[in-house]
């Protein structure tokens, strides 16, 4: 009896060992089917990004360049306007033309109406044109299209002295000596002994010592010698 209850025994402990080892053996197989299947479902973990993939990912798209418009073409310069005709008495002043002390002549072809006369030391604004005696132009704001603005006492003694005789609004003609323009002999280019211009008085500016203006391509008449700043 003692004998079979111990082989009992032995036969129990067996089998539940290999219940226990079973039991094991289910379980590493369930856990591996749990990784497959998780392995099957979850996607794999990404690699990581460079930072500037990463911010040219989240940075919104770059507009394409539009394609460049065709060059716009240059403005066609405006045909150059004929030379001026000089006026009948441009090879002296007549006799009804009013003389000054230093020989200039002049004589009032258009009067204007304000009563206000420009100093010498004011900035004038105003079209004009230049003949020499044989009829010849030399130069004319009226031609070029644009008045000129000048320091009334940086240019040629002739036009300093009878602008000032001018008011705004009229328009003289003049007769200057050689003496009081680029003198009788020619140099550098400039007309020389007697001129005669068409001059009218635009505005006046009053102020003292200024430069010409920059801006307008004057040519105004210009004493000798004066500096490159007073020929503008």
């Amino acid at each position: 009896m003692t004998s079979y209850r111990m082989l009992s025994a032995g036969v129990a402990r067996a089998f539940s060992f290999t219940a226990l080892l079973g039991l094991v053996g289910v379980g590493v197989v369930l856990g591996a089917s749990a990784s497959a299947c998780s392995n099957l479902t979850s996607p794999p973990s990404p690699e990581p990004i460079a930072s500037d993939t990463a911010v040219a990912a989240i940075a919104p798209p770059t507009a394409k360049p539009s394609a460049s418009a065709p060059p716009t073409a240059a403005a066609p310069k405006p045909p150059e306007q004929p030379p001026i005709p000089a006026p009948d008495d441009v090879k002296a002043a007549p006799a009804s033309a009013k003389k000054t002390a230093s020989g200039l002549a002049y004589r009032v072809l258009t009067a204007g109406k304000s009563k206000e006369s420009p100093k010498a030391t004011d900035r004038v604004t105003v079209h004009y044109t230049g003949w020499t005696t044989d009829g010849k132009m030399f130069d004319s704001s009226v031609q070029r299209g644009q008045p000129a603005t000048f320091p009334l006492n940086g240019v040629i003694k002739g036009w300093t002295e009878g602008v000032q005789l001018m008011k705004v609004g009229d328009k003289f003609r003049f007769w200057i000596p050689g003496a009081m323009a680029y003198g009788d002999t020619a140099q550098g280019g400039r007309p020389s002994g007697m001129l005669v211009f068409d001059v009218e008085l635009l505005s006046i500016a009053q102020q003292p010592g200024a430069a010409p203006s920059a801006s307008a391509p004057v040519r105004a008449p210009v004493r000798p010698g004066a500096s490159a700043a007073a020929k503008r």
